[in-house]
């Protein structure tokens, strides 16, 4: 039989409404939920929707640009990485944009939907700040 990896993440783990702050950049994971279909797109046999709700908050003094499919990701306790849903993606109402202009000592908030396993254990939330490589994590499920 298979042998079921785990991935041990060594860093802290934040909870659903917990928010990090980094170079003057703050992430708040708002809220998450999972559901079969977002308006006419349904997921796949054996698949759902998990849609974390985020916001980001730019204290700098320049403009930030986020790009969802580079810095915001979903995982599992092995380690797989799931795909944005690009479909459901345009039925959210005002879901962050694929690249999100924040301007400086602005904000933004939005959904983002993965599709993932109905299986999956073990979800986080991964936002990557960029540059030096920092990782922050998000405890969902």
């Amino acid at each position: 039989s298979p042998t079921l990896l785990r991935q041990d993440l060594s860093v802290p783990v934040n909870a659903v409404g917990e928010t990090v702050a980094d170079g003057g950049i703050e992430v708040t994971l708002r809220e998450y939920r999972t559901q079969a279909s977002v308006g006419p797109v349904g997921s796949p046999e054996g698949s759902t929707f998990a849609i974390p709700t985020v916001r980001v908050q730019n204290q700098t003094a320049e403009e930030l640009l986020v790009n969802v499919t580079g810095q915001l990701f979903l995982k599992d306790g092995t380690g797989s990485v799931y795909n944005t849903g690009v479909r459901a993606h345009s039925q959210l109402d005002d879901p962050l944009r694929w690249s999100q202009s924040v301007p400086a000592g602005g904000g933004h908030e939005g959904p983002v939907p993965y599709l993932v396993s109905q299986n999956v254990q073990e979800t986080l939330f991964v936002f990557d700040y960029g540059g030096d490589g920092d990782r922050y994590f998000w405890q969902l499920e």
